[in-house]
């Protein structure tokens, strides 16, 4: 995109890794790396992550098991926001490029906080309808924040407030002034202004029956603040305790990068982190050139991508009255063109293209309530997933159908009046946000010949391999009950996570309790939600007798799948809720293997690894057996010397 369409804006709505709650072992390396190539290919980046998204569903909307669900709706709030002033006529219209603007002091310094105000329950709705004074004082409070970030531990250089519904000019005016007397909110003292404001008269539309409640007036704020600098230094931290050992390198470099990749894109997020240091001292200099434009494309890449882009156009279609078939309801104007594109008849399609390296996700899209909505050449799927490995979707599996995403993406911009630029909506915690996204904000176009087939070990591979030998793992699973039993026991996510490090559930004669774990992949399956994982895996990691090494801080990788756990008719198991599969790498594995002959048949095992193929769930790796990768770049912890020794044994 950058080469194609070099002066057009590309902002980016980038789901971060949370600090405590983490989706892959390899999080921080993809993160690195994805933030090194963000950093000279997007013009704003705007970033969210689950684990404040979690803690703001909890605290103002009272659910106490959010689901992904949840976390898309609010963010599409957000992103409806911001694009409200394209869509429809308010008093203070935002466009595109005003965002980068208003918000950008320096090329580098673009990534953004974001918060948003009122999130009330459906509820509390007719109790707290806030005034405009409440809500703005709202946004700028910690708890508020969509990413782990506390912005009183910096100082603001730009805000971008963005209002909806029952506003005027003269209530905002009164709120920014209140804003700039609070010692505990801070400006650089080099940006007199430090406010750009919108605001729109269409109020907030919600989804129905959801948990957002209808209110008058809301605000989204935007802004560019050198607390940031913290949600850096803790990717940073992670990212140097496993680059010290190399460990999980080979997986990236066997796929065609350059180790060396590595410590290059650390450096650059060394020097932003610095950049965001000195910037609260210097001058501004210069003013940026804004730039006309009436259309914007949207990319949605990878699971978090597509799934906020389907809460995004639900919320869309919501707002504009179109309908799942695209036939719009009544009148109105065409400001709702911005975004979607007229067909000779009559109907509505997003300017949007939704790309995911394995159908499973966006399958979900041709066959949910909005398939009609897409057109088929919009929704663009690959045959292999990207295993949470940033190198796969930039170099291997993501350079197949990168040409098919910007043939589509050249169609859609010839089509679209006064292209005002990109918006592109990934996880960079992932291997298809991360690696796929990197790649088309590059438009690179080198040839890598390798192909990797997908297999069985190619999810945990990356995530539980820190070196080519250290491969061989412990594995254990509960609950493992009698047929009699079942209905007295049926046990909850943190029993069952207690369980499976227990020594006597281990499927090999070994005492967990005599090493330290490198890394765990954890298969839930059942009634199962996200929340009460953090919390078991966070109770887990204060045991004193489950210890983990040092180098690798994440840890955990986590599956969830809805299917319950089947079991054969007239079986000695029984019929569960509920289970989990732990496959964990132990430093000091015992040699002495006894196979279990008890209860539990292999192939019971190998049920409960299968279901992310065929069920819905979240944290949707490929899990089927296969070969595992011949061949390696890294020798691991031994060296020739030892395989010498063998050879002469």
């Amino acid at each position: 995109l950058s080469v194609d369409y070099g002066k057009k804006s590309k902002i980016s709505f980038t789901v971060w890794a949370c600090p405590q709650i983490s989706t892959a072992v390899v999080e921080a390396y993809n993160t690195v790396l994805c933030v090194h190539s963000l950093l000279e290919h997007t013009d704003v980046t705007i970033m969210y992550d689950n684990e404040a998204l979690y803690d703001i569903c909890r605290r103002s909307l009272d659910i106490e098991r959010p689901t992904y669900t949840n976390l898309n709706r609010m963010l599409a709030q957000i992103i409806s926001s911001l694009t409200a002033s394209l869509r429809f006529d308010g008093a203070l219209n935002v466009d595109l490029t005003e965002f980068q603007t208003n918000l950008v002091p320096y090329p580098r310094i673009h990534f953004m906080l974001s918060s948003y105000a009122p999130i009330i329950s459906a509820e509390k709705a007719y109790h707290e309808q806030l005034s405009v004074a409440e809500i703005t004082m709202s946004v700028f409070e910690p708890a508020s924040m969509f990413v782990k970030c506390d912005p009183r531990h910096g100082k603001y250089m730009a805000c971008c407030m963005m209002y909806r519904g029952d506003v005027v000019p003269k209530d905002v005016n009164a709120s920014v002034a209140t804003i700039k007397t609070k010692r505990t909110i801070q400006f650089v003292d080099w940006c007199p202004t430090g406010f750009k404001v919108g605001i729109n008269y269409q109020p907030p539309t919600v989804v129905p029956g959801g948990d957002l409640a209808k209110v008058m007036r809301a605000c989204c704020m935007i802004s560019n603040s050198t607390a940031i600098a913290e949600v850096f230094s803790r990717c940073d931290h992670k990212f140097d305790l496993m680059y010290s050992k190399r460990a999980f390198v080979h997986h990236y470099v066997g796929e065609g990068m350059e180790e060396g990749e590595f410590s290059e894109a650390r450096e650059d997020l060394a020097a932003l982190e610095k950049d965001y240091e000195e910037v609260g001292i210097e001058t501004a200099e210069g003013e940026g050139e804004e730039e006309e434009g009436y259309g914007a494309l949207c990319i949605h890449l990878g699971q978090g991508g597509v799934q906020i882009g389907n809460a995004c156009w639900e919320l869309f279609c919501l707002e504009h009255g179109i309908q799942p078939d695209g036939q719009t309801i009544g009148g109105g104007d065409d400001a709702f063109n911005t975004f979607f594109s007229e067909t000779g008849a009559g109907k509505h399609v997003p300017r949007c293209v939704m790309v995911d390296l394995e159908p499973t996700v966006v399958d979900e899209v041709r066959t949910g309530t909005y398939r009609q909505l897409f057109h088929p050449e919009q929704l663009i799927s690959g045959k292999e997933d990207a295993a949470n490995n940033f190198a796969r979707g930039h170099y291997t599996v993501g350079k197949e159908i990168v040409d098919l995403v910007l043939d589509r993406i050249r169609k859609l911009a010839d089509n679209c009046t006064g292209l005002q630029g990109f918006m592109i909506f990934n996880t960079c915690g992932g291997g298809t946000g991360s690696g796929l996204g990197c790649l088309l904000l590059e438009r690179l176009s080198v040839d890598y010949g390798k192909k990797s087939k997908i297999s069985f070990t190619v999810w945990f591979q990356t995530n539980l391999v820190p070196y080519p030998r250290i491969h061989f793992m412990l594995s254990s699973y509960a609950p493992i009950i009698s047929a009699e039993k079942a209905y007295h026991e049926q046990l909850s996510v943190a029993e069952i996570t207690m369980s499976v490090f227990e020594p006597a559930s281990m499927f090999v004669t070994c005492d967990p309790r005599h090493g330290k774990y490198m890394a765990c992949c954890m298969m839930y399956r059942g009634d199962v939600v996200p929340k009460d994982v953090n919390a078991s895996v966070a109770t887990i990691k204060t045991k004193r007798t489950i210890q983990f090494v040092d180098w690798c801080p994440t840890g955990f990788k986590v599956g969830i799948n809805y299917q319950p756990p089947t079991v054969v008719p007239g079986g000695d198991l029984a019929k569960v809720m509920r289970a989990l599969l732990h496959d964990q790498q132990l430093h000091r594995h015992r040699r002495g293997l006894l196979p279990l002959r008890s209860q539990v048949r292999p192939d019971v095992q190998q049920a409960c690894l299968r279901p992310s193929l065929r069920g819905r769930g979240y944290g949707g790796g490929r899990v089927l057996r296969g070969p595992r990768g011949s061949g390696c770049a890294r020798e691991g912890l031994r060296g020739s010397r030892h395989r010498d020794r063998r050879r002469r044994g």
